[in-house]
Order: structure tokens, then C-alpha cells, then sequence
């Protein structure tokens, strides 16, 4: 027999639900419960002898009830005493601000031949030097060329469509010039205009429209000349657009700015046009820059980040804070 209280290790044989006395250390390292255990290296296990001698009947039978009791135990049991504080799992810390950065935003410029860039491929044209100053700002803007030469007012209200399944925040509008060599009615124009403006409207309610005026050659009569030159701030007054007042300015009527159909701009005057561009469009863009930052950096952290939402991240906290499995493993009476 012995006295007080012993921690020694115990087992039980594959075979069935029996004590195993100590001594028969390999016996020991081929039971479930041991194998259990080495795959367990946080847990604790105790193991009670309590000063006792009774018949072995009493032996057998109470080592048969307390050996079952670990397999128990080991799927179901945590001790909840005395956490003991371990190792805290490495945080991903939270990403600066100024290193977040809003998702691209739209810029869709719907025109005719002066902004497709006759004559010139599409990289000299107005649209790709907006896109250029804005990458020089690293800001977050895609710009659309969707410019179309010969394109009338009633033909890109046609193919809007296409356009906006693409969210659009930002709609430079150029068109009209063809419809005035055309000689098309100006309340026609003014309608087109209208229609195509409401319905960008209507899909994208956030979206700034900005409207760019055309001018055209005075052989066209007098009246008609100085209607289809009113028409553009009056379509955009009506809609609440912005107004660039004339595209080509400091363009048109410059022959070393042109072609020499002395109407589309060549490289040099595609520069200016976007320049011209620019003045209006550089504050939409700046505050729309702005507001998209801030939200993104407002934007609550993912608890993935953190590991927060991970069922690991749970186990492993349980773990450090003292719930650690408690193997609490019969009696072994001599």
C-alpha cells in the first residue's frame, strides 16, 4: 500500500476499460488515453492515488468506472480555475490611413470625333491627358475615352446604354458640333442633350455631369449661330451641370493647332483642350478624391484582419487564458 497522496502516470489497455497498474511503462505508451495525450501537449493531467486498501473486487470494479471516465473528459471537460496568462497571438496592426486607397471611380467623356482624337491615336487625345494629370495625383479615376467621330446627340443617346452598365461618377459631355454642321433643329439638340444627361441621372444619381460648349462656323446664319451657342449653358443650367464655355478655346481658328481641315485639333492642340478641361473638372474630381478617402479611411477594420473572425484565433485565446483540456484520470488503488 501506499501512503498519501502519488501522481504517477495510468493508462488503460486497448483491449477494454481496465486498470493498469504501474510498471508496464510500454503497455502505458501504446493506450489510447497516451496517445491522446501526446497529441494534447497543453494538457493537464492528474492522476490521484489515495491512501487506500481494499479487497480486489473493489479494486476492479471502481478502476473499470474511473478508467471510462477520461474518455469523457477528454471530449467535454475545461477547467475554468486559475487562468494562466500565455502568449497573445500576434495582432496584424491596423493599415495608416493615407496608405488606404478609395476604389477607382469613372470618368466617362461622351463626344464626337474631338474627343476620339481624329487623326491622332487615342493616347493624344484630350481624355488620355486628363488621365495623366490625374495618375500625377494619384488619385483613383478611370478615364473612358467614348468619343466617336461623326457622332450626333441622337446617335450617343442610342448607345448610351453600353456605357453606363459601368457605374459612372463623373460624365464630360462634348457633342453637338456635327448636329450644328448638320444644321439638326435646335430644339432636337437641346432634347438629346436633355435625355442623355436624365438618364445618367437616373442610374447614377451621385453622378457630376459637365457640360462642353461647341461653337460653329458663322455661315450658318446668325440666329441659328447664336441659338446653338446658347443652348449648352442653357442645358446645363436646367440640369444643374457645370459648364465648360467653349472646348476649343485657344484652339479654334489656329491653323498650328490644327489639322488641316482647320476643325480638329491636332496633338498640340489636344493639349490645350485639355487644359481647358482640367480648370472645370481638377475641383469634381479633387472633392469626390476627398470623399471616397475619408470614407475608406473612416471604414471599420475587418475582424479577419485581426484574426477576430478566425474560430482559431478563439481556440487558441481559450488556450492562453487558462482553459486549458483537464484530463482528470481515475483512481489506481493498492
Amino acid at each position: 500500500m501506499t501512503s498519501g497522496y502519488e501522481w504517477e502516470s495510468l493508462g488503460c489497455e486497448d483491449s477494454g476499460l481496465k486498470s493498469h497498474r504501474p510498471g508496464r511503462r510500454e503497455d502505458w505508451n501504446r493506450t489510447p488515453i497516451r496517445r491522446a495525450l501526446l497529441l494534447h501537449s497543453s494538457a493537464s493531467v492528474i492522476i490521484v492515488t489515495p491512501p487506500l486498501d481494499v479487497g480486489g473486487w473493489l479494486v476492479n470494479r471502481l478502476s473499470s468506472i474511473f478508467c471510462a471516465f477520461p474518455l469523457v473528459a477528454l471530449l467535454s471537460a475545461c477547467s475554468p480555475e486559475e487562468p494562466v496568462p500565455g502568449p497573445q497571438p500576434a495582432e496584424t496592426p491596423p493599415e495608416p490611413a493615407e496608405t488606404r486607397q478609395p476604389s477607382a471611380m469613372t470618368v466617362l467623356c461622351l463626344g464626337d470625333s474631338l474627343t476620339e482624337g481624329y487623326g491622332l491615336d487615342r493616347s493624344q487625345a484630350y481624355p488620355a491627358r486628363l488621365q495623366e494629370k490625374i495618375d500625377a495625383l494619384d488619385w483613383k479615376f478611370t478615364v473612358i475615352n467614348a468619343g466617336l467621330g461623326g457622332d450626333t446627340t441622337a446617335a450617343a443617346l442610342r448607345r448610351l446604354d453600353w456605357f453606363l452598365r459601368r457605374r459612372i461618377d463623373v460624365l464630360v459631355l462634348a457633342l453637338g458640333g456635327n448636329d450644328g454642321l448638320r444644321g439638326v433643329p435646335l430644339t432636337e439638340i437641346r432634347k438629346n442633350l436633355g435625355a442623355i444627361i436624365s438618364k445618367t441621372t437616373a442610374r447614377y444619381p451621385e453622378v457630376k455631369v459637365i457640360v462642353a460648349g461647341i461653337r460653329i462656323p458663322p455661315n450658318y446664319g446668325t440666329r441659328y449661330v447664336r441659338g446653338f451657342g446658347d443652348l449648352f449653358p442653357e442645358v446645363a443650367g436646367r440640369h444643374g451641370a457645370l459648364l465648360i464655355p467653349f472646348l476649343l478655346e485657344g484652339v479654334g481658328g489656329r491653323p498650328e493647332l490644327n489639322f488641316p481641315d482647320g476643325i480638329h485639333p491636332n496633338s498640340r492642340g489636344q493639349e490645350i483642350v485639355a487644359e481647358n478641361v482640367w480648370t472645370v473638372i481638377e475641383p469634381v474630381l479633387r472633392k469626390l478624391h476627398r470623399k471616397a478617402t475619408n470614407v475608406t479611411s473612416s471604414r471599420p477594420h475587418s475582424p479577419a484582419a485581426t484574426g477576430a473572425g478566425n474560430p482559431e484565433h478563439w481556440m487558441r485565446q481559450g488556450l492562453d487564458n487558462g482553459k486549458k483540456p483537464f484530463f482528470f484520470i481515475g483512481f489506481h488503488l493498492c
